[in-house]
């Protein structure tokens, strides 16, 4: 008891470190619920439309989160550094100046690519070969704006550390309204296809964006806009972090785009849940890093407090990852198998994208650091350069070994990918995120 107490006593002295624990400790079961929410939809999907249907869900999904990537034109990741900065300069009334003009971008931008795939959605189904994505992508590119908006103002939840709001609005909320449809038609025997599906997602979608607007605005109202217009100040900035962002998505989503080609849609699908499952081990990784990004801002001028503060929660997420994975390597094919008895065939692939998850996890957060320290355009061409080496990892490996193949090459780009930005936070910023043992 004495010990409990002694710890929890340092904890709460390390201020950060006692911020970041206390943030985690509201987004995590939101966020862990919207998992289980995220599950339970694919469950009954896989369950009522079997491995090809789910394939089906997937591809459609991939592509709509591609066209929204570049939709957000990196804004999201920008939107976070910069509320963070009017935060710590005491200047989050002037915020939404430069919140607003930036977003006029966005949507125009948005605008424009959901009429353009509106018209091409027939082409795209030709051009992977697969006819029967036209139906759900000509219902779920309405979902394109919604997300849009919700991901640029979760984001700038997160700036202003609000990371359980973000959580609760970026992760939990759409899938639960959703989750919440299906059970009622469950229960009065509505019978749904993989259309209504959509059609569930994207009023979801625009209803959860219509409320993150008005959270927004009702605790930051808008008076005296001073709105700037000018193309270079408003875009040009977020260009580091589109390239970024949109070359790890590219990095993942190549694959499905593959193996639908090369093999079948029903591959897709077992891949897609093997993914999603092996992605699971970086929950707790992900919701830190949202609390870490305006700490980093703030430890700037201390950079070996920062490192202190990184080397501990690697060395605890390390430790607890791991008993994570010892916990799929044992029950990994009944979680599976809980998809269908089909999904269990891909349970080689869960392994390897926990273990290159691991890895992942065990390097700290590089990336964050550079982006936050002001090395976006170094973090970018490190993502654009692990691009065209994804792709070609994948057209070699995937026609060949097939599911097993797409997670070889999704765990070399991740592994690859983080020994160079580990290399570079120990060459540029001379901290090492990394201390497992004490």
């Amino acid at each position: 008891m004495k010990y409990l107490k002694s710890t929890l006593s340092l904890v709460q002295k390390d201020n950060f470190f006692y911020l970041i624990l206390k943030k985690f400790g509201g987004a995590f079961p939101i966020k862990l619920i919207g998992v289980i929410c995220t599950f339970g939809i694919s469950i009954y999907i896989s369950r009522t439309f079997g491995s090809n249907g789910t394939g089906i869900y997937s591809l459609t999904n991939k592509i709509i989160q591609t066209v929204v990537l570049i939709s957000l034109l990196g804004s999201n990741t920008y939107v976070v550094k910069f509320v963070a900065q009017f935060k710590s300069s005491n200047k989050l009334f002037f915020v939404n100046d430069k919140l607003i003009s930036l977003l006029i971008y966005i949507l125009t931008n948005g605008f424009f690519l959901t009429i353009l795939l509106y018209f091409f959605s027939e082409g795209i189904s030709k051009l992977f070969n697969n006819f029967q994505l036209i139906k759900p992508l000509s219902v779920a590119i309405f979902s394109i704006i919604p997300i849009t908006i919700l991901r640029y103002f979760s984001a700038a939840f997160n700036g202003k550390m609000h990371v359980i709001l973000s959580t609760f609005l970026n992760s939990l909320f759409t899938p639960l309204i959703v989750i919440i449809s299906i059970a009622i038609a469950l229960v009065f025997e509505i019978r749904l296809d993989l259309v209504n599906v959509f059609y569930l997602f994207v009023c979801s979608n625009l209803f959860v964006c219509l409320v993150s607007m008005i959270i927004w605005f009702k605790q930051l109202p808008v008076k005296n806009l001073n709105l700037n217009l000018s193309l270079g100040n408003n875009v040009m900035k977020t260009y580091h972090f589109f390239i970024i962002n949109f070359s790890v998505f590219v990095s993942t989503a190549i694959n499905f785009f593959v193996i639908d080609f090369f093999i079948d849609t029903k591959n897709v699908g077992l891949f897609a849940i093997a993914l999603n499952l092996g992605n699971m081990i970086t929950l707790i990784h992900v919701i830190i890093g949202k609390s870490l990004s305006p700490i980093i801002i703030d430890l700037i001028h201390n950079k070996e407090k920062l490192e202190k503060l990184l080397q501990k929660v690697s060395r605890i997420l390390f430790y607890f990852c791991f008993l994570i994975f010892i916990f799929f390597l044992i029950f990994g094919k009944f979680i599976l198998s809980i998809w269908g008895e089909e999904f269990v065939q891909s349970f080689d692939c869960l392994i390897i994208i926990v273990l290159a998850q691991l890895v992942n996890i065990i390097s700290g957060y590089t990336g964050l650091l550079l982006i936050n320290l002001g090395y976006e355009k170094l973090t970018s061409k490190i993502s654009f350069f692990m691009v065209p080496l994804s792709i070609l990892l994948s057209l070699l490996i995937i026609p060949r070994y097939g599911i097993i193949g797409a997670s070889l090459s999704i765990a070399s780009s991740i592994i690859f990918e983080n020994i160079i930005k580990y290399l570079f936070v120990k060459r540029k910023l001379n901290i090492n995120p990394i201390k497992l043992f004490k």
